[in-house]
């Protein structure tokens, strides 16, 4: 991806729901950024921005006693947007309601379980 590029709304699937923070943070993986869905593509960096995504919590702030607490499962799909267009800074919308299907390409490619 070139380093200009804005991006608006796009699909992610949940490949990691651990935060070793414990800021709620997720991993997302974005084809249109990441590439394909292979287990040695993936970074174990949790710190690194562009690796993760805060998710957007209505009236509510994480370790609060109100408001909604939903972390989203592994494999699924949510709505990704970014802060400013900013690939740098995503923040994940919601879940689009269904989990993603690996194809057997994927699945010869070692995909995450």
């Amino acid at each position: 991806m070139s380093v200009g590029k804005k991006l608006g709304l796009t699909k992610g699937v949940v490949i990691d729901i651990e935060d070793p923070a414990g800021f709620k943070r997720i991993k997302v993986r974005i084809p249109e950024i990441h590439g394909p869905f292979m287990k040695e593509t993936i970074p174990d960096n949790m710190n690194k921005a562009n690796r993760v995504a805060d998710i957007a919590i209505p009236w509510a702030e994480v370790n609060y006693p109100y408001g909604s607490d939903i972390t989203p499962e592994l494999n699924q799909v949510v709505l990704v947007g970014f802060i400013s267009g900013d690939p740098q800074k995503p923040v994940v919308l919601g879940w689009l309601g269904y989990e993603y299907n690996y194809t057997e390409d994927d699945k010869k490619l070692q995909p995450v379980s």
